[in-house]
């Protein structure tokens, strides 16, 4: 995909007044990003998990306004006005107008909350951009409501990332990747995608390791997968399901 794919048509309905809620966790990368390009491309491909109790919701107002001169907007953190925010979140709207062109034809009330402190060195940027993205899209798929689920989430990701580099990883999936690499042809600069297929790596090699200690002999403890793959096929095992687990038990 390129950036025009997020560029919309006309839109099929209006909105007088209404009001949008999401709430997004923040991440912790195990890959870090060195860096950014122009329009907040990464140097380099990364890999996060998503924090599922560290998250922020936000609740976006909008209503009508009169004019479509300049972006109107409130921000309030716990209740209270933050005018200090202003700034990054009328960089944010500048930079994300193309793609939401609906920007300046409304009021918005930002009203936004965490559920860990602010500054404690969990990124409330990554969280808190990616919950006022999918409030945003929220509000486009209200105006576009044919728009496909893929899209939505890929867009909100989009978005985010030009809010907050990290926040795209915030939006879907409890791994995932943002850059582009030639062994993952899904990955892009422009989103972060599903890292699925590095949680089942993870699995498998701590699969392999519990063979290595459990139920494979002694000289096999050290030996690399590739070394173990016809032996373990021999040892013979069962799938189970026990207390909301999958579990391996070996005979």
């Amino acid at each position: 995909m390129t950036e025009k794919d997020f560029i919309p048509s006309n839109y099929l309905k209006d909105i007088v007044s209404k009001r949008f809620s999401w709430s997004s966790p923040s991440n912790i990368a195990l890959i870090k990003y060195w860096g950014k390009k122009k329009n907040q491309i990464p140097a380099n491909p990364s890999i996060s998990f998503t924090l599922d109790v560290c998250k922020t919701t936000t609740e976006l107002e909008v209503c009508n306004k009169t004019t479509d001169e300049d972006f109107s907007f409130e921000i309030f953190l716990d209740n209270k006005i933050q005018n200090d925010f202003r700034s990054k979140i009328e960089t944010f709207f500048y930079r994300v107008e193309t793609f939401l062109p609906f920007l300046r034809h409304y009021h918005f009330v930002i009203r936004t909350e965490n559920t860990f402190p602010h500054s404690s060195g969990i990124a409330s940027s990554a969280s808190g951009m990616s919950a006022l993205a999918l409030c945003l899209m929220g509000i486009e798929k209200e105006l576009n409501p044919n728009m496909s689920n893929i899209l939505f989430k890929q867009k909100a990701s989009f978005l985010s990332r030009l809010g907050s580099g990290s926040a795209c990883r915030s939006i879907e999936g409890d791994l995932v990747v943002w850059g582009k690499h030639e062994d993952y042809p899904e990955s892009s600069n422009l989103f972060g995608v599903n890292a699925a297929w590095w949680q089942i790596m993870i699995l498998s090699l701590n699969l392999n390791r519990l063979m290595q200690l459990v139920a494979l002999p002694v000289e096999f403890k050290e030996k690399r997968m590739k070394a173990l793959r016809f032996h373990i096929i021999q040892i013979p095992g069962i799938v189970i399901n026990h207390a909301r687990k999958v579990c391996l038990k070996v005979e």
